[in-house]
């Protein structure tokens, strides 16, 4: 059987974290951390850079892009931050790194791409249309 929390319940819920989060904001600074670490270890996997233009000089503004997006079990950015490791890897899998301009004008439909599957983990362009 779900169980479902109320409208009320996810309020009060929500506020108490809100409190928690303020009342130790070491623990942002913490978390905050595991996430870049955890996304730069994953960034690495992938040469560090956008397969498009090479791009390498913010990991911020690196970003992971499903080459199928009927394959998408999850966001990476979520499972990056939540995920088991096998669950990271086999996500990752399924992407490819790409600088955040390279990402938007692929979605924007201002280039097209053929990916080609790497050795090891994820994809990268082969070349652009």
């Amino acid at each position: 059987m779900t169980r479902t929390m109320s409208a009320s319940s996810r309020e009060n819920q929500t506020r108490i974290n809100r409190e928690y989060w303020h009342r130790h904001p070491e623990r942002n600074e913490i978390k905050r951390e595991q996430k870049r670490a955890r996304k730069r270890a994953a960034v690495d996997l992938f040469g560090g850079r956008c397969q498009r233009c090479d791009y390498a000089e913010s990991m911020g503004a690196l970003q992971f892009h499903h080459v199928d997006e009927n394959a998408k079990d999850i966001t990476p950015s979520w499972v990056l931050q939540r995920g088991k490791a096998e669950d990271v890897l086999a996500e990752l899998d399924k992407c490819v790194l790409l600088c955040a301009n390279c990402h938007a004008a692929l979605h924007a439909g201002d280039w097209q791409a053929v990916f080609i599957k790497r050795d090891g983990l994820g994809w990268t362009v082969q070349r652009t249309v």
